[in-house]
Order: structure tokens, then C-alpha cells, then sequence
């Protein structure tokens, strides 16, 4: 038995998130190790920023006063980015936040994230908008937090 359901959350997001926005969006677990600069994407465990400072935790209690059963409380960092050359930031902002209604929807139609955890939600939501002489971009936090009994 996982001695924390924190890996299988952020991989069952991951999956969910992807089958939401689609194959044109890559999601990634943590930030992409790549030389490609997709201009929007979805990042699952990572706050979007160059620090290592991230933080994806859970916490456990137990369940019974026997100690046989515990529960465990967590949240996961993602965010959605749109990013371009341009100086539109209306345009990123809406894209960025159209992706995280799109990944909001779907985590409400599988609570549970397909049985790994007791359930899920969407609990914050935060922008950060960029913009210098390289173009503009909008990075939307979220994080999703989950009861689990492990």
C-alpha cells in the first residue's frame, strides 16, 4: 500500500487535464524539460516560476481512534499559460482561463479521479500577467486540493 496518494493525484490529473483541453495543449507533469516554446500550455505540480520553491504537499490524520485507517489531505500546484510575442494580454488572460475552466469541468465530472481519491476540487485560482519587449503572457494558478484514505 502507497504510504501517500500525492504521485497517483498528480498523475491522475495529468490524464484528466489532457483529455479535457485536448491533444493541441500539451500538459505536463512539472515544467517541461524542452526546447519547444508552446504558447499555451498546462503545468500539473509546478507553479510556473524558474524556483524550485513548489509546493505540492499532503498531510495525514487518523481515521479511527483503532489507528487502522488514515486520511490524507492534499493540494496540488498547476497552472495554464498563454504566452506569444504579441502585447495582447486580454487575449492570453482568456486563454489561460479558459483552460482552467475547461480542467475545472472535468475535475467535476470525476470527483474521485477515477477512484484514486475520495474526492476533489478545484479550491484557488490566481493570475499573474507578464509582459515586457519579448511579448506577453498570463500564467493562471489553481491549485486542487483531495481527501484520500490511505
Amino acid at each position: 500500500m502507497a504510504t501517500t496518494q500525492l504521485g497517483s493525484v498528480i498523475d491522475a490529473l495529468q490524464s484528466v487535464f489532457q483529455a479535457a483541453v485536448g491533444a493541441a495543449v500539451p500538459v505536463y507533469d512539472g515544467a517541461p524539460i524542452s526546447s519547444s516554446a508552446d504558447t499555451v500550455l498546462v503545468l500539473v505540480g509546478h507553479d510556473g516560476n524558474d524556483e524550485v520553491d513548489t509546493k505540492n504537499y499532503a498531510e495525514q490524520v487518523w481515521g479511527n481512534l483503532a489507528t487502522t485507517t488514515r486520511y490524507e489531505r492534499g493540494t496540488v500546484v498547476c497552472v495554464a499559460i498563454s504566452q506569444s510575442g504579441d502585447t495582447d494580454l486580454e487575449v492570453h488572460r482568456d486563454a489561460a482561463l479558459a483552460l482552467v475552466t475547461s480542467c475545472a469541468t472535468a475535475l467535476r465530472s470525476d470527483l474521485t479521479l477515477g477512484g484514486v481519491v475520495m474526492s476533489a476540487q478545484l479550491a484557488t485560482e490566481g493570475i499573474r500577467q507578464l509582459q515586457n519587449t519579448a511579448g506577453a503572457g498570463v500564467v493562471a494558478e489553481f491549485t486542487v486540493t483531495y481527501l484520500a484514505q490511505v
